[in-house]
């Protein structure tokens, strides 16, 4: 029996160390999980304002289709499908000249990704 305290031993010295290590990950994991759902905490206003005005400079007697969407979006009605939707056409609509659309069309284009993705 004493032959194997050295083995016993080691094999203990290696157990400590991994549980160490894994408690020391799951910390750092809890962490990370923390600061995440702040972050997405403290975005929550800065999506609802993408949803709610940026609409309002995209809209168009030219493209009702994109309108009714938008629309839904601003009510938070709108569908997985639909959001799916309205991101293909105002991926189309990317080809106007106007800048300040343009931007207010790529900010919508993330929110829909969010939306799609579960977010």
């Amino acid at each position: 029996m004493m032959e194997y305290l050295p083995l016993i031993s080691i094999f203990i010295t290696i157990l400590a160390l991994i549980i160490g290590y894994l408690v020391q990950h799951f910390t750092v994991i809890n962490g990370i999980r923390d600061r995440l759902t702040k972050l997405e905490t403290q975005m929550q206003p800065f999506w609802k304002i993408i949803e709610l005005e940026l609409p309002k400079l995209i809209h168009s007697p030219h493209t009702p289709e994109i309108d009714i969407l938008l629309e839904k979006m601003s009510e938070g009605k709108l569908s997985i499908e639909e959001a799916k939707d309205l991101r293909c056409r105002l991926k189309a609509e990317m080809s106007i000249p106007d800048t300040s659309k343009k931007i207010a069309i790529v900010l919508l284009m993330a929110r829909l990704d969010q939306i799609i993705n579960g977010g």
